[in-house]
């Protein structure tokens, strides 16, 4: 690689980078790193637009080792180093349960003989009066009679603490069923268990073909956009693929450019066995490798779960109705 070409390179990367196409920059200072991995406006420009923190520190540390006083290396230190200003100087929290410091002074016992409470003792003192005990009471026989009259006179007088509970009267089971109920929870259970069943399986098909590569067309790109792709096919003329942004962000710096115009390339598709364009590899001009895999929606596979679960949500919301039109209730 000249130089002269590096720097077309570079000043692409920059013209990129401002446009907003960062995952199309960082591509493109990979590439310039593969020939010449010292290069510190490369590293800065894969440190900026990098969606990889880990790979973004790597090449900023590289860029600060090479060149530390280049103005753009600092201004990238600067500005993905946090400050810490003041964080030395305040002040540690309180801890109760810490050890106590150097200035800490515990009280000291005290000096002398022995304490006045040292000789204590539980016996009792030898020199005091002895007192004689009370005198018991005569026995007295009980003023209301015998033990059984006693207490059949107590049991009169004692009122229970709890009332008699009520009898439960009007009490109606209802047998009926509730007809919209019934309806909005068949179909509800119906088309919660059908879109569960149906979109599990066409996720299962759909990866299964991705899987799989049963041809590989050899072409020219023609036409580019975010939403669709046009290859010139070797010897069966002009494709339309479906793409996703992603692959379209891939594919600029590699076929177009300064201007992000297209250039004369050379691409292999790779085609799964029900004709879904799996990935695109770029011979020419700048060798790369770009993957499609946007799910059934488009959107990504995550998304196509996502309706498989609002699938299973409403047959359980179905089942619920069912449980509650078909269940008994008290009225």
């Amino acid at each position: 690689m000249s130089d002269e070409s590096t720097e077309s390179r570079l000043a692409r990367i920059e013209a990129l980078y401002n446009q907003g196409l960062k995952h199309a920059a960082a591509q493109l200072s990979r590439l310039v790193l593969e020939k010449d991995p010292a290069n510190v406006p490369a590293l800065v420009w894969l440190a900026r637009s990098s969606s990889q923190p880990e790979e973004a520190e790597k090449a900023t540390r590289k860029a600060s080792m090479l060149q530390p006083d280049d103005p753009r290396v600092r201004d990238l230190v600067a500005s993905r180093q946090p400050s810490f200003a003041g964080a030395a100087s305040a002040p540690a929290p309180y801890n109760p349960y810490a050890a106590p410091s150097a200035g800490f002074n515990p009280a000291t016992e005290p000096k002398g003989g022995p304490q006045p409470w040292a000789n204590f003792s539980a016996s009792p003192n030898p020199a005091a009066p002895a007192y004689p005990p009370p005198p018991q009471p005569a026995y007295m026989p009980n003023p209301q009679g015998g033990s059984y009259d006693y207490l059949k006179n107590l049991s009169a007088t004692v009122q229970p603490s709890v009332p008699p509970a009520a009898p439960v009267t009007n009490v109606r089971v209802k047998n009926t069923v509730s007809v919209p109920g019934l309806i909005f929870g068949l179909l509800f259970l119906i088309v919660g268990l059908g879109l569960a069943g149906v979109w599990s399986y066409m996720i299962i098909d759909y990866n299964s073909d991705l899987s799989q590569t049963s041809n590989q067309l050899q072409g020219q790109v023609v036409k580019l956009s975010s939403e669709q792709l046009v290859v010139d096919v070797k010897n069966v003329g002009q494709r339309n693929f479906e793409i996703s942004q992603e692959v379209s962000q891939a594919l600029v710096p590699l076929i177009s450019d300064n201007k992000s115009s297209l250039v004369n390339n050379t691409v292999v598709l790779n085609i799964s066995p029900k004709g879904r364009l799996i990935s695109v590899d770029v011979a020419a001009p700048n060798r790369g490798h770009a993957e499609y895999n946007a799910g059934l929606l488009g959107y990504g596979q995550a998304v196509d779960w996502v309706v498989t679960a609002v699938g299973a949500l409403l047959a359980i919301l179905g089942l619920i109705l069912l449980g509650r039109t078909l269940g008994k209730r008290r009225t």
